[in-house]
């Protein structure tokens, strides 16, 4: 565990696009493509905005987890992955469903076949969030686990054996600000790149997550830039020949 000295960190270029269309970095962030140029440093840069004074106490990283994305490899599963995005953006629930595991597995109680799935998700309902989580997952990128199995996002999985997946967050992207407040207008106290960090208590806040300071103190970054890796995550099996959803949930 290391405490890194404040510098000015150059972002890398991109933006990981895993769909047909790509979707606009947050505020905060500056866009990323992939994992960055060459090896993955061992140190973290945690920078402070130009002008502004070192943040101090400082962040303490515990790595980093770069953005990776598998599909890549299978030209059929990206095309149903593009597929499967366009019926989120148009909420298509049959189309949706006509893609789903007859025993998915939306939750960890008794909701492991289709009618279980409309019960968590209630794909019709004005306030669902269904879509969105499901764009949010399908955009991030994933990994494959065997030629016919594929999980997403990235960030599941993304931790090393040693860290508490409740206990430790990924900043997904570069150049996230974190803040001494959960508001955008206030102070500055560094910037993340992919790094892992100690999460703060849970506030229930869906815009921004605490994470924690190395004096004990706690800080906060958009909630759109970090994750859990036990945040909501898909799993797909391809089934004589046909790609299905067949796990969409979050917890443990």
């Amino acid at each position: 565990m290391v405490v890194l000295v404040v510098v000015l960190a150059a972002a890398p270029a991109g933006a990981l696009a895993c769909g047909p269309a790509e979707t606009p970095a947050p505020a905060d962030t500056a866009s990323v493509t992939g994992s960055p140029a060459g090896s993955p440093p061992d140190s973290v840069a945690l920078a402070a905005p130009t002008g502004a004074p070192a943040p101090a106490p400082a962040i303490i990283s515990h790595g980093k987890a770069y953005p990776v994305d598998e599909a890549l490899r299978d030209p059929g599963f990206v095309a149903f992955r593009d597929s499967l995005l366009r019926v989120v953006a148009r909420r298509d629930t049959t189309a949706l469903f006509a893609v789903l595991a007859p025993g998915i597995k939306s939750s960890f109680g008794e909701n492991d076949d289709l009618d279980g799935f409309r019960r968590v998700w209630r794909p019709e309902a004005p306030d669902t969030e269904l879509w969105r989580e499901l764009d949010d997952v399908l955009r991030h990128g994933g990994r494959f686990a065997g030629p016919d199995a594929f999980y997403a996002p990235w960030t599941f999985n993304a931790l090393p054996d040693s860290l508490d997946a409740f206990e430790f967050l990924i900043v997904r992207d570069s150049n996230v600000v974190v803040r001494a407040r959960p508001d955008a207008a206030s102070a500055a106290l560094a910037v993340l790149s992919y790094d892992i960090v100690r999460a703060g208590p849970y506030t229930g806040d869906p815009d921004w997550r605490m994470v924690a300071l190395a004096n004990g103190d706690t800080a906060f970054v958009a909630a759109r830039s970090i994750r859990s890796p036990v945040d909501h995550r898909a799993g797909f099996e391809r089934r004589d020949g046909r790609w299905l959803l067949v796990f969409f949930l979050a917890g443990d």
